[in-house]
């Protein structure tokens, strides 16, 4: 969500927070400012992620002595054992093996472990240096051609660590019961101290924009220990929105990208891009001219396939005022590329009881009473959503609705609570949920008013007037979402923390809704927001310890 985004909700121009005081640090006093202890190996946590039938992809960072610090490009090259196991000590382990890391990647470790079991509870961790990070948890995809009787995923997006805590993550990892983590884009921010949030500072202080930035403000994301704990819980899949590189970016630039000031904007997205795969948990693939790909399906049995959209690397650039609202009607206007509309749309056309697509700006229409980009009938949108690429998001809709599985939608970006049906020539052919921020501001604290004021209520009531085909909208909340997705149905719930600004929030469940597989529109859940109960999984949380010798070969967050 943008600059340009916040100042519309505001209807007026959005200043810039009280400058916040940062310095840059390296080795021992970085860790201590992020808050990671100097002494230990495993100083950003474990994860996993892009689950597979017969594989995980395991990622840790190794700190081999105190100068190697993220981003420093110091330390030595340094070997790396990794373990998979069937219990949370390490005790039955299946799989092992041993890698090196150095500073070429800024001491990341990636494995692509493979030969596991489909549909099964696995434990990992890595040992450096003789210390045993913590250990980890996720779960293979169910074997191919299987039916399983649920999938079950957090929902999340928009983590901007200068506004508040991750109680959203936490209360995710807490539960325990989810098969994977979607996070859906915006899991950095660029913006340096003070431009958009002061609560937490960052590191670095300043706007990041070179390799050494980018490699360090993912690392404090890391350190957050609510972030360390959801990633350690279950597998996660992800995507990028904007701010992995720079707010409003696009194929060839951005809104918040000045050559003159900042140099070439495609140095500066290979920067943010080379970052992001050595500290992200997500299996590298290129294009033919190497650029990296990171589009994808992971299946999850006849169930469902999840369909991963990059909706940022080869789009064209959105509308720019006077341009006429009309010309996102415009055929030859892109979002996804060549490549990737050929890709989705066999993807969309492949058997499957449903299609959950990864989608990081909003596919809905929606007509606001006043803001983003004035249509020429009163209204306003969000061209950098799918309303600024209006003919193709019809063709992507199109194929939805000739194709035997149900499409769901899963988003974020808007930093609200929406849920809405998807119509192409008056008929709704899939559904589309939103999940809200986990600390990104929204309305209210745009508008420096408690949540739930009678200007967000209003604001509410005139999109929803306006807007037919949203089924529910909320703006002002911060927090997480679960979809449950069984043959029937895939049911979206919202829970809320109490307070971002507060490390202790509670967390309390908001709304619900679903689309009954079939119906392709949102329809109530009965009883009124139910949520999916929570399943009682809990294990044993192991944090960093001592290698052991011989290696074995109403929630309140």
């Amino acid at each position: 969500m943008s600059l340009d985004r916040r100042s519309f909700l505001k209807l007026t121009a959005l200043g810039a927070g009280a400058a916040a005081t940062g310095v840059s640090l390296s080795g021992s006093a970085f860790a201590e400012a992020v808050g990671v202890d100097p002494a230990a190996v495993f100083q950003y946590g474990v994860a996993a992620g892009d689950p597979l039938p017969d594989g995980l992809l395991l990622w840790t960072r190794v700190t081999p002595d105190p100068s190697a610090s993220p981003g420093s490009g110091r330390g030595a090259r340094t070997p790396v054992r990794w373990l998979v196991a069937t219990d949370p000590r390490l005790k039955k382990v299946v799989r092992s093996g041993s890698v090196r890391t150095d500073p070429a990647r800024d001491h990341t470790v990636k494995v692509a472990v493979d030969r596991l079991e489909p549909g099964t509870t696995y434990y990992y961790g890595f040992e450096a240096k003789g210390r045993l990070s913590r250990v980890g948890r996720a779960r293979t995809a169910p074997a191919p051609g299987s039916t399983p009787e649920r999938l079950r995923l957090g929902l999340v997006s928009c983590s901007n660590y200068a506004a508040g805590f991750f109680g959203g993550y936490r209360y995710l990892a807490q539960r325990r019961d989810l098969d994977l983590v979607l996070h859906v884009g915006d899991y950095i921010y660029e913006y340096g101290d003070g431009e958009y949030g002061s609560l937490r500072p960052l590191d670095p202080s300043d706007e990041i924009v070179s390799l050494e930035d980018y490699r360090r403000r993912h690392a404090l994301h890391k350190a957050d220990p609510d972030l360390s704990a959801l990633h350690a819980a279950a597998a996660w899949v992800t995507t990028i929105d904007d701010h992995e590189v720079t707010n409003d970016t696009w194929r060839e630039g951005a809104q918040n990208h000045q050559a003159d000031a900042e140099g070439d904007f495609r140095a500066r997205r290979r920067a943010a891009y080379q970052a992001y795969l050595e500290w992200m948990p997500v299996r590298e693939t290129t294009e033919v001219d190497g650029e990296p790909r990171l589009y994808r399906t992971l299946r999850f049995g006849t169930l469902a396939d999840l369909v991963v959209l990059d909706l940022r690397s080869y789009r064209d650039l959105q509308l720019q005022s006077p341009q006429p609202y009309a010309d996102a009607a415009n055929p030859a206007r892109t979002m996804l590329g060549a490549a990737q509309k050929s890709f989705l749309e066999s993807e969309l056309a492949r058997p499957a009881r449903w299609k959950l697509v990864a989608n990081s700006v909003q596919m809905m229409t929606v007509n606001y009473p006043a803001g983003f980009y004035p249509t020429g009938n009163g209204t306003f949108r969000n061209v950098d959503a799918w309303d600024g690429y209006t003919a193709e998001r019809t063709a992507v809709l199109t194929r939805a609705a000739s194709a035997s599985a149900d499409t769901v939608f899963l988003t974020g970006d808007i930093h609200s609570t929406w849920a809405a049906d998807l119509p192409v020539g008056g008929r709704s052919v899939a559904t589309e949920f939103v999940c809200t921020s986990v600390t990104s501001d929204n309305l209210n604290e745009i508008l420096s008013l408690p949540p739930r004021s009678l200007a967000s209520l209003r604001f509410e009531q005139g999109v929803r007037a306006l807007s037919p085909d949203v089924r529910l909208l909320e703006f002002d909340s911060h927090g997480a979402s679960v979809v449950d997705v069984t043959a029937d149905r895939v049911q979206c719930d919202w829970f809320y923390v109490s307070d971002r600004t507060d490390p202790a929030a509670t967390i309390s469940a908001a709304y619900s809704a679903q689309t009954v597989h079939g119906s392709r529109r949102v329809t109530p859940v009965l009883p009124l927001y139910a949520p999916a109960p929570v399943a009682d999984d809990v294990e044993p949380d192991q944090h960093e310890g001592k290698a052991p010798k011989p290696q074995p070969t109403s929630l309140r967050v």
